[in-house]
């Protein structure tokens, strides 16, 4: 497959997954939108999880999160961040864009890594900065390790997103509360 007609076949991927949601969104759709053979899609990708996790790899389709605020309240700032996270996994395509990276990582030998690298890494990185920050300001108390807490967050947040666990308001409270008394 040309460099061409393998951007669009990206890029018509990332449009469909923002207008209709990954699960509305066909391998017919994208090849279609692209100017391409379904089979050729099939061929080079083998399926729409994959051209999906491949358009998140290539930076077609962006999954970003901020910075987790630092207002000196670490439980209040860690609770906004969640809110924040939740409502963006609530975007049209988000979430099922994360459920298909997933999918992605563990059908494709070649992929195996994507899910940590493209979602959880940086996620991880986002949260032991605030961690740190509060620790150097002497508003945590190392009750467990960083790790322990950010690996708690994120096992959460990737349970919320590909197993449908409930990311709410209260669910998210109850969370924070337990990992930072």
């Amino acid at each position: 497959m040309n460099l061409r007609l393998r951007s669009a076949v990206l890029a018509a991927a990332a449009e469909l997954l923002v207008e209709h949601g990954y699960d509305s969104v066909t391998m017919e759709a994208i090849a279609a939108r692209a100017g391409a053979a379904k089979q050729t899609l099939y061929r080079v990708w083998g399926s729409k999880a994959e051209v999906v996790a491949d358009a998140v790899l290539q930076g077609v389709f962006v999954m970003t999160a901020s910075p987790v605020p630092n207002t000196g309240d670490l439980r209040r700032d860690l609770a906004a961040w969640l809110d924040g996270i939740a409502d963006y996994l609530r975007q049209p395509g988000v979430g099922s864009v994360v459920r298909a990276l997933a999918t992605a990582s563990t059908a494709a030998p070649d992929q195996s890594d994507a899910f940590d690298r493209i979602l959880t890494e940086p996620v991880n990185k986002l949260i032991i900065e605030r961690l740190h920050a509060a620790q150097s300001a002497g508003d945590l108390a190392v009750r467990v390790s960083t790790g322990t807490i950010v690996d708690l967050i994120v096992g959460y947040l990737t349970l919320a997103s590909i197993g449908r666990a409930p990311l709410d308001e209260k669910r998210i409270r109850e969370l924070v509360a337990v990992l930072i008394p």
